[in-house]
């Protein structure tokens, strides 16, 4: 006998529900389907796959509200809880309770302690996820079930039956992981800082200009004894400068003149001293 429906089944199945009605299934699957199926299989074949307004796929937001409120007031029988969700049959609803919408259920990443639990409970109860998950508390069905499936835990499972010892978890400090802390990007000065700035660079400017202008007075003031030179008219000190200027030129002058005289003396010494050893 063959495990799926094939499509002559099918239009038996759904011509003896219009005759019968969804009602009398030993009489439709011995009459109608010549007792290749038992009335289990074709009570689900119609509820599941063939009965007309099902409804699969995604749940919509209104689907889930009406089973947990349900859940919430004590309604715990699935065929009653599928009554108030048009197109969703018990089944459908309990599968949903169990492996989405229970609030108690763990949906983050499996420990070592549940890798192992789920292998023993599975060597003990080969894919009875049912009763897996209820060892497993907080994990679902199909939590269960992907989980078995996936790749760490086959690796897991092929090395302790090698006789291996399960790698030790890795150690977490206190109070979780730490995170790297950003750097704070830089704060632009404000427009006050920024004034603040400027005027202090322009006094230095003017400072040192008038560093500048002063550098000659103080030679003046020293040749002189007067006062500050800062004190000075701008125009008088112009011309001590200038004076002092002069001075220092002609002094340059007299001593080249100077060098240039001993220079003009010395060839006549030494015509002299000839003279003199001539005579002697």
């Amino acid at each position: 006998m063959n495990i799926r429906f094939v499509k002559q089944e099918d239009s038996a199945l759904k011509a003896a529900v219009a005759e019968y009605g969804p009602k009398n299934w030993k009489s439709i699957a011995t009459e109608w389907l010549g007792g290749c199926r038992t009335d289990v299989q074709c009570v689900h074949r119609w509820q599941k796959v063939l009965r007309p307004g099902l409804v699969k796929g995604n749940w919509s937001a209104e689907e889930d509200a009406t089973i947990v409120e349900c859940m919430q007031n004590g309604v715990t029988k699935w065929a009653t809880i599928a009554e108030k969700v048009p197109g969703r049959i018990g089944k459908q609803c309990r599968e949903r309770w169990f492996n989405h919408l229970d609030p108690a259920l763990l949906k983050g990443d499996w420990t070592q302690e549940e890798d192992l639990e789920l292998i023993k409970a599975q060597a003990e109860l080969n894919n009875a996820w049912t009763k897996i998950a209820k060892r497993l508390n907080g994990r679902s069905e199909n939590s269960c079930k992907n989980r078995w499936n996936s790749a760490p835990l086959r690796r897991l499972n092929a090395s302790l039956k090698n006789g291996e010892e399960p790698p030790a978890p890795p150690a977490v400090p206190l109070g979780g992981p730490k995170r790297a802390r950003k750097a704070a990007p830089p704060h632009p000065p404000s427009a006050k800082s920024a004034g603040d700035a400027s005027t202090t660079a322009a006094g230095a400017a003017g400072a040192a200009v008038a560093v500048g202008e002063g550098g000659g007075d103080g030679g003046a003031e020293g040749e002189g004894g007067g006062g500050e030179a800062s004190d000075l008219p701008l125009k008088k000190r112009r011309a001590k400068s200038k004076a002092g200027s002069t001075d220092e030129d002609a002094v340059a002058e007299g001593a080249a003149g100077e060098a240039l005289a001993v220079g003009d003396a010395a060839p006549e010494d030494e015509a002299a001293a000839k003279r003199k050893f001539a005579v002697i």
